[in-house]
This record gives structure tokens, C-alpha cells and sequence, in this order.
């Protein structure tokens, strides 16, 4: 049970940081509903949570030759596969999907923090 309410906590988390993220920075565009949302949600999460590992094993030695910097595009990279996914879900420029990423990761965390009890 705790695990099925950590994920619904995650999908809710991500869906609600994406609409945050598509409401403040200019080309990061998502045309749909709350369902879409919670769709993109769902994705990204399942993204992060089976794809995101195993290319941060394979390119752990870039990562550490870049200071961590690689693990940004690697995040980058997820969030654009994630935007082809879905026809309403557009990141129009490089500069968007950075500030999207950044809006997204800290909203994550303050939405897991806050229901993390």
C-alpha cells in the first residue's frame, strides 16, 4: 500500500511541476487537461525511475570527467524523448528545456518534501 501511494505521489508530483513549468517559462508548451498532465507525469516517472540509471552507469565516466555536468543532459535528453512522446507536449528551444528541467526538479522537491510524512 505504501508503495502504490508512492507513486501516485510521484505521478501527482510530476504532473503538478509540469504545469507549473509550462505556466512559467515561455516554450515549454503543453496543450491538454489535468489527464494529460498526469500522462506526461506517469511517463517521465517511469522514465526516471527504469531508464535514467542505466544511462547514468553507462556514462558515469563523462560524469565524472564533467563534474556532474553530464547528468544534466542526460536529463535534458529524457525530458525532450518524453515531449516526443506526446503531441501536446512541445519544448521548443534548448534554453526551455533547461529552465523547464530546473522548474520541474525543484517543484518535485518541494512537493516531496512537504507530503514526505
Amino acid at each position: 500500500m505504501k508503495l502504490l501511494l508512492r507513486i501516485i505521489l510521484l505521478v501527482v508530483s510530476n504532473a503538478l511541476a509540469l504545469y507549473v513549468a509550462s505556466k512559467l517559462i515561455t516554450g515549454f508548451i503543453i496543450n491538454s487537461n489535468y489527464v494529460g498532465f498526469l500522462e506526461i507525469g506517469l511517463v517521465l516517472g517511469v522514465i526516471n525511475v527504469f531508464i535514467r540509471p542505466i544511462l547514468k552507469l553507462l556514462s558515469f565516466p563523462i560524469i565524472i570527467l564533467s563534474f556532474g555536468l553530464f547528468s544534466l543532459i542526460i536529463n535534458i535528453a529524457l525530458l525532450y524523448i518524453t515531449s516526443n512522446l506526446f503531441s501536446f507536449f512541445t519544448i521548443e528551444t534548448l534554453l526551455a528545456g533547461i529552465l523547464g528541467l530546473f522548474v520541474i526538479s525543484i517543484v518535485n522537491s518541494i512537493l516531496i518534501n512537504i507530503f514526505k510524512n
